[in-house]
């Protein structure tokens, strides 16, 4: 492929978008729609049937639209990405790789051989303190070789793989569309399925998909009640991302759309209180057909060499033959300009180690030596060293001060017995005061419960919850030690579609 020519190609749900550029122009857009009737993606076989239709739906989208470019940029589904941003200490640079793998470890449940990954970091201050935001991406490589794997039987070689999300950010950022300097939430929906991305500075901090598609046992779905999900679908959204990022408020929303909605805008703004902008794409990627986001993405991805961002991912599960044929052609070339350039700089080797060599080696000792005592508190100030000599020894007070054992064990251990069935909890707090407390006296816990239940009959999911706060009340043990249990809450929610019934109970 011609340096200056791109071929992009977003892999959507149920449609292929394919964008083709010639110096950042769009010169063919098009998307040739599928059906599956399981997930391509969750299949080990090779050669299955759904995968040759596939390939043959790609290879006469290009033959149709006479596409000859080989290479191609694709930018992944999101919904098939692992995203997470977390905040570790300011560290050596030697030292992020075994850390950030560590802390990811805790955060997903896959093993890091079986995924393809990359991260990058970004330095922040916080309290006067250096640290690192890092922001890591991750797909199963059993995942993005089935993709590749039909993209190559298509004819095409993989050259990029990145997340849609961050092409999205890159054609917007070309379009001169996205403050650098806000903090705002891109929106993404479609009578299906939504998507929010959270972005500040350019870099994106938050990314979450929801479903807005009704079950079938609950009746068609409305244009005023598809609006309704999605506006609070949004809203939990941002609730959430302000309780992770306290540093950072959203200031501004941008929906992409690709047809007219009615004061849409008006009604979001109103509902959520943040300034709204709709962004029809068909206007942005000038073109009079009726496409959608997934365009934008195949577009943002053919311009990876030009937009400069802050982070860039590439999760290629694999080195490409033409990097490969690149490389060698350039080893080939400049022969002339290679010897010029080794001929100076044994000249120049040769006059510093005549007149400076001792001087430089002493040098070069001293600060190695000095670098190593210092380490990670090269930039650390006096002040910053006396402030955290006082946190150290304020958690050590404290830690002197946990007491050795508490009975929240032998609670936990009987509860999940007295659950009816139909009732499972998703979380559980407990709020225990680390303290010792005077002899005789009993320690204060307080135990929340979060959870659910389903039954086919509605009204029996309501009944199953009052059962299991009885089956706490009458239990021995812990009517023992909490005075009060209590149902707090009861919500009618919709969870991977089926209707089940949310729940709260504490016990202190």
């Amino acid at each position: 492929m011609a340096k200056n020519q791109q071929l992009g190609i977003f892999w959507s749900r149920n449609t292929f978008h394919f964008v083709e550029t010639e110096r950042n122009t769009i010169t063919k857009l098009f998307s040739s729609p599928f059906q599956l009737l399981y997930d391509i993606t969750s299949s080990a076989q090779k050669e299955t049937p759904e995968a040759l239709n596939l390939v043959s739906i790609i290879q006469k989208a290009l033959r149709d639209q006479q596409i000859t470019s080989s290479e191609v940029n694709f930018a992944l589904p999101a919904q098939d990405i692992i995203f997470r941003t977390f905040i570790i200490p300011w560290m050596q640079s030697s030292e992020v790789k075994g850390v950030v793998e560590f802390e990811v470890s805790k955060y997903i449940p896959f093993k890091l051989d079986d995924l393809s990954y990359a991260y990058d970091t970004i330095p922040i201050t916080d309290n006067r303190r250096k640290k690192m935001r890092v922001l890591f991406v991750a797909i199963r490589k059993t995942v993005i070789e089935n993709y590749c794997r039909i993209l190559e039987r298509a004819g095409l070689q993989v050259n990029i793989v990145e997340p849609s999300f961050m092409s999205l950010i890159r054609a917007l950022i070309f379009k001169k569309l996205l403050p650098g300097n806000k903090t705002v939430a891109v929106i993404e929906a479609d009578h299906l399925s939504g998507r929010i991305i959270i972005v500040e500075k350019n870099v994106p901090q938050f990314v979450r998909e929801f479903q807005l598609s009704l079950p079938k046992t609950q009746g068609t779905q409305t244009p005023d009640s598809l609006q309704a999900r999605l506006f609070n679908e949004i809203r939990i959204s941002l609730d959430y991302y302000r309780r992770q990022a306290a540093h950072s408020n959203v200031e501004k929303i941008f929906v992409l759309e690709n047809e007219s909605h009615v004061n849409f805008d008006r009604n979001l703004e109103e509902y959520i209180s943040i300034p709204t902008t709709l962004l029809n794409v068909n206007s942005m990627l000038n073109t009079s057909r009726n496409t959608d986001s997934g365009a934008l993405s195949a577009f943002g991805v053919c311009l990876r060499d030009t937009v400069a961002k802050n982070v860039n991912f590439d999760l290629s599960y694999k080195e490409t033959a033409g990097e490969k044929i690149e490389g060698a052609a350039g080893a080939r070339t400049n022969y002339t300009e290679v010897a010029i350039t080794a001929f100076v700089c044994l000249c120049i080797i040769f006059f510093v180690f005549k007149f400076k060599g001792n001087q430089k080696v002493s040098f070069q000792k001293q600060i190695k030596s000095l670098t190593e005592k210092i380490g990670r508190y090269e930039f650390t100030t006096a002040e910053m060293l006396h402030q955290q000599t006082q946190e150290i020894n304020n958690k050590l007070n404290g830690y002197k001060e946990i007491p050795a054992a508490t009975p929240v064990s032998t609670f936990l251990a009987l509860v999940p017995k007295e659950l009816p069935e139909g009732v499972w909890l998703n979380s559980f707090a407990v709020k225990c005061p680390l303290v010792r407390m005077p002899e005789g006296s009993r320690q204060k816990i307080d135990l929340n419960f979060n959870g659910y239940s389903y039954s086919a009959d509605a009204n029996q999911q309501v009944l199953l919850i009052n059962t299991f706060v009885q089956n706490l009340r009458t239990n021995q043990v812990l009517s023992g030690f909490f005075k009060n249990i209590e149902l707090v809450s009861v919500s009618r929610q919709n969870l991977q579609g089926y209707p089940v019934t949310a729940f709260l109970i504490n016990c202190k």
